[in-house]
């Protein structure tokens, strides 16, 4: 019975938080109808809901907001296809290889778009170019994009093509 309680309150508790975070996305969105932070976070709201098409637009506007150049937009819209092409529906192999192609080039950009930013030193897009990479089976490319990320130990580069 105190699991099936603990369970309640902490389901409660993660509705609570999201419906607070959701509020305060579209205060920020009232407030400016076309923040690309706001927007980015929508969209990620949008995904972990399994509403993928709305998601996919969502962080189309909030790149298109900033003229193309949002680089946190961009690697979430990388991101979308990265897990539109491993999603578990029966898909075609072509449909497949055209998400990651896709995922790849948004991802490529993202330091041209991130260039003396902060976001540019975080790891997570190199790391999401390895996980790319090693959908379509570069295992070398994976080494080296592990090794561009701070997760530069051989160990793990080399447990990642395993």
């Amino acid at each position: 019975m105190v699991g099936i309680i603990g369970h309640s309150l902490f389901h409660d508790l993660i509705f609570f938080s999201s419906n607070i975070f959701v509020a305060r996305v579209d205060e920020a969105l009232r407030v400016k109808e076309k923040c690309p932070n706001a927007l980015s976070m929508l969209g990620s709201l949008e995904l972990k809901n399994d509403e993928w098409v709305k998601a996919k637009e969502t962080f189309r506007v909030a790149n298109e907001a900033m003229g193309g150049n949002d680089s946190y937009a961009s690697s979430c819209l990388g991101n979308w296809n990265y897990f539109a092409a491993l999603r578990n529906e029966k898909r075609s192999s072509k449909l497949e290889a055209t998400h990651l192609e896709k995922a790849k080039e948004l991802y490529k950009n993202v330091p041209k778009l991130a260039s003396g930013t902060t976001y540019a030193r975080i790891p997570d897009v190199w790391i999401n170019m390895g996980h790319v990479y090693f959908a379509q089976g570069y295992f070398m490319s994976v080494v080296k994009m592990v090794g561009m990320s701070s997760f530069s130990s051989s160990i793990f580069a080399i447990c990642l093509c395993f």
